[in-house]
């Protein structure tokens, strides 16, 4: 459940099907799950507790206690957000920034009656979500053609030429 291998894999998973989405509202959700996994990879790499909310049995569970797995829960991302800057200094507050922008427009996609991704360009926000994915890549020794597609890492890059 908090597996560094299993979120590399996820992440790959889900900007894979990105790739593949029909419509660019489809392809930033996928984007931004995956963008998701990706930062709680480096901290399922240090250690699964830094994922366990820490009550219940989910810090048991990270430390290896054999617990029902519907009892544990995972940190918020702005709790990911926060320790991914102090396990990863180059990251630092504006990686957080970004990331926490694509997830705002993500909760507000998924969670909202509003059309989160619909509303903003995706020249606003791909250069941050690139930003952010080439950070966690460095951090992880990955390049992010491991993890998603040449095409969207082209766009991604184009836009944030385009932004500067």
């Amino acid at each position: 459940m908090f597996s560094y291998d299993e979120f590399i894999a996820k992440s790959k998973l889900y900007f894979g099907r990105a790739d593949a989405a029909s419509d660019d509202d489809e392809r930033a959700i996928w984007q931004s799950l995956g963008l998701e996994f990706l930062l709680r990879a480096p901290l399922a790499r240090q250690s699964a507790a830094l994922l366990a909310l820490p009550e219940g049995d989910s810090i048991l569970y990270a430390a290896g206690v054999t617990v029902p797995l519907k009892s544990v829960k995972s940190i918020p991302t702005k709790t990911v957000l926060e320790r991914l800057q102090k396990l990863d200094a180059q990251f630092g507050a504006d990686r957080a920034r970004q990331a926490a922008l694509v997830v705002a427009l993500r909760n507000e996609e998924l969670h909202s009656s509003s059309a989160g991704f619909g509303a903003a360009s995706r020249e606003e926000w791909l250069p941050a979500w690139m930003d952010v994915v080439e950070a966690v890549c460095v951090f992880l020794g990955l390049a992010p053609e491991d993890l998603v597609q040449p095409e969207l890492l082209e766009e991604a890059r184009t836009y944030r030429k385009t932004s500067q």
